[in-house]
């Protein structure tokens, strides 16, 4: 009987020391992934934090371009009633300093489009 009795506190010895290894094992890995996950997780943190910034300089640079091409238009406006008094005394410098204006604010136009755009990204 003697024998019979160490083989089964043999086999109870082996089971638990096999499972604890197991759970070992499982319980290293959990905590393996857990890091894993939480530097992937810093990462995010950090690269949020700079699309926010990103972000902001986008808007600041749109504000800013929107800014100035309101006060293109007003100059545009001025040279506008500038033209119809100067366009009977010399026409084409005029119409020139218009068409200028008017390149300038489609530039400024398409810079604030641009912004816009990649703030909607």
């Amino acid at each position: 009987m003697k024998g019979r009795g160490d083989q089964i506190q043999n086999l109870i010895l082996n089971l638990t020391c096999g499972n604890t290894r197991k759970f070992h094992t499982y319980e290293m890995t959990l905590i393996g992934t857990a890091e894993r996950v939480q530097e992937k997780v810093n990462r995010l943190i950090a690269l949020h934090g700079r699309l926010l910034q990103e972000k902001e300089a986008l808007v600041n640079q749109v504000n800013h371009l929107e800014k100035e091409l309101e006060e293109m238009r007003i100059k545009a406006m001025s040279v506008d009633v500038q033209s119809k008094v100067k366009d009977e005394i010399s026409g084409s410098s005029v119409q020139m300093e218009k068409e200028e204006m008017e390149k300038k604010i489609t530039e400024l136009v398409r810079e604030v489009d641009k912004c816009i755009a990649l703030l909607d990204n």
